[in-house]
């Protein structure tokens, strides 16, 4: 996954190797399957950390076999989603779309028909 953005997107993995170092501590929030996650921890490296905010269930499943996959015990995957407060919400995300997933109220949401999970939320400073 991590060779995703390397190819995919190389600004984004030059920017992320130039602004962390080893030993470093970097925050993933939305980490999806990964991706930018692994960057960040071979940036950092085993003496650093990587912290990978990620409250879909099916993309946090990725994200943990990735990480497991890939030995980076530097990294701990946090199975809720950032926001500026902790609230309570939901996760509507399009079938064999994980990327695409988007935050709604559970009294009002946009389409009924698009699966959705139970979403914690928590602030970053808590």
């Amino acid at each position: 996954a991590g060779r995703w953005v390397e190819e995919a997107e190389p600004h984004v993995a030059r920017v992320l190797r130039r602004v962390l170092a080893p030993g470093d501590t970097a925050i993933d929030a939305g980490a999806n399957i990964g991706a930018t996650t692994l960057v960040m921890a071979d940036a950092v490296g085993a003496s650093g950390r990587v912290v990978a905010f990620e409250p879909g269930a099916e993309a946090g499943g990725y994200l943990r076999a990735n990480l497991a996959r890939n030995a980076l015990e530097w990294v701990e995957p946090r199975p809720v989603g950032l926001w500026d407060r902790d609230e309570q919400l939901v996760l509507a995300t399009p079938a064999r779309a994980l990327g695409a997933s988007w935050v709604e109220s559970p009294e009002a949401r946009e389409d009924p028909g698009i699966p959705a999970q139970p979403l914690e939320l928590r602030a970053l400073d808590r």
